[in-house]
């Protein structure tokens, strides 16, 4: 899957690189994609300062997630599909639950626009990182910060 300046995410056949299927609806540029394990729901993150959950066999839009005051960066479904992760220019990252789309948790600020959420296989973690150089370690249950990693000066 790619997102684009247009406000599109397309989902491509890998082998003959044919569209296989367009997702519209946010209002800029879309910054990340991600597919849930299943590979049945896209995950979709813009600059409009939110992210979307979509069907990836009907190509209907679910869920719109809002929350954030700046542009969502990246985005990242946890292990078992239930939970989404958002990071933004906004400094934050925000955690969602994946079925309702509502707001479960905000992890506390980091000191520069995040670049990157993930979650950890086993469910357990949270890794974000962003521009001031940290990368952070957060348990997923509780959001407490366990580790804060430097090295990328």
């Amino acid at each position: 899957a790619t997102g684009h300046w247009d406000g599109q995410a397309k989902v491509w056949n890998v082998s003959t690189g044919a569209l296989l299927r367009a997702f519209r609806g946010h209002k800029t540029v879309v910054l990340d994609v991600s597919f849930d394990p299943s590979g049945e729901r896209l995950l979709t993150a813009s600059g409009d300062n939110s992210a979307k959950l979509w069907s990836t066999a009907s190509g209907e839009e679910l869920r719109t997630l809002t929350g954030h005051s700046g542009w969502v960066v990246s985005a990242a479904f946890g292990a078992q599909g239930n939970i989404v992760v958002t990071g933004s220019n906004d400094k934050t990252a925000k955690v969602w639950d994946a079925s309702s789309g509502q707001e479960v948790g905000a992890l506390p600020e980091h000191g520069a626009t995040l670049l990157s959420v993930a979650g950890c296989p086993d469910g357990r973690f949270i890794f974000t990182s962003a521009g001031d150089n940290s990368s952070r370690l957060w348990d997923a249950a509780t959001g407490e910060e366990l580790k804060r990693l430097r090295g990328h000066d």
